[in-house]
């Protein structure tokens, strides 16, 4: 599910591709506006953004 602060319902997003959910004007001025780098060797800020907020909202797993 996927929703900002100014939506007042979740829109489903499928994410198994990126040729199945089609971007929308503000994906498509986001993507256009995305500072980036080589992913793979950990230099993308984006990337790290998203991974650092994406840790941030998981539940830590302890054993």
């Amino acid at each position: 599910m996927w929703c900002d602060r100014f939506v007042t319902s979740a829109t489903i997003i499928d994410l198994r591709s990126d040729t199945v959910t089609t971007p929308d004007e503000r994906m498509r001025v986001a993507m256009a506006g995305a500072v980036v780098g080589d992913d793979v060797l950990d230099h993308d800020p984006t990337m790290r953004r998203l991974e650092e907020t994406v840790a941030e909202l998981a539940p830590r797993v302890t054993e």
